[in-house]
C-alpha cells in the first residue's frame, strides 16, 4: 500500500496504473490518502479511473496523465463514493465541490508546473461537472 499525505510536499512513490480500454485505468495497488479536511480514505487495488477524462483528441494538448495524476485519481474516487460524501458533507453539491476543490488543491501541489492544464480542468468541472455528477450526462 502506497500513502500519501496531504502534508508531504511530494509523493512518497509513483502511482502504479495499468491502461485496460477506452482510456480506462486500473490501480496497481492500494492507495491510503489524508485528504485535507483530516480524512482519510482508501482507494482499493483494482479501482477504475479514466484519469482527467480529457477527450482523445485533446491529448496533444492536454494529456490525461502527469505528476498531478494522484489529483484525477483522487477526484474519481471521490466522485465514484458520491452517495457517502452527499452523505458526509449533507448536500451533493458540497460533496462535488469538495472533491473538485480537493483534486485541484493535489494537481497544484504535485504539478506546479502545469499552471494552465490545472486551471483549465479546475474550471471545466465546476462548470459541466455537477450534471456529469448528477448523472445527467455521461462523458
Amino acid at each position: 500500500m502506497v500513502k500519501y499525505d496531504y502534508r508531504l510536499e511530494y509523493p512518497l512513490a509513483p502511482i502504479s496504473l495499468t491502461y485496460v480500454k477506452d482510456d480506462i485505468w486500473i490501480l496497481n495497488e492500494d492507495i491510503e490518502v489524508l485528504l485535507t479536511d483530516g480524512r482519510t480514505i482508501l482507494i482499493p487495488k483494482g479501482f477504475e479511473t479514466d484519469l482527467s477524462s480529457i477527450p482523445r483528441f485533446l491529448w496533444g494538448i492536454l494529456k490525461p496523465f502527469d505528476k498531478g495524476l494522484l489529483g484525477d485519481v483522487i477526484h474519481d474516487y471521490l466522485w465514484e463514493d458520491k452517495m457517502a460524501e452527499t452523505l458526509y458533507f449533507d448536500s451533493a453539491y458540497k460533496a462535488q465541490l469538495f472533491s473538485d476543490r480537493e483534486r485541484d488543491f493535489w494537481r497544484k501541489k504535485l504539478a506546479k508546473e502545469y499552471k494552465i492544464k490545472n486551471w483549465v480542468t479546475y474550471k471545466a468541472l465546476r462548470i459541466w461537472g455537477g450534471k456529469r455528477y448528477r448523472g445527467e450526462v455521461k462523458i
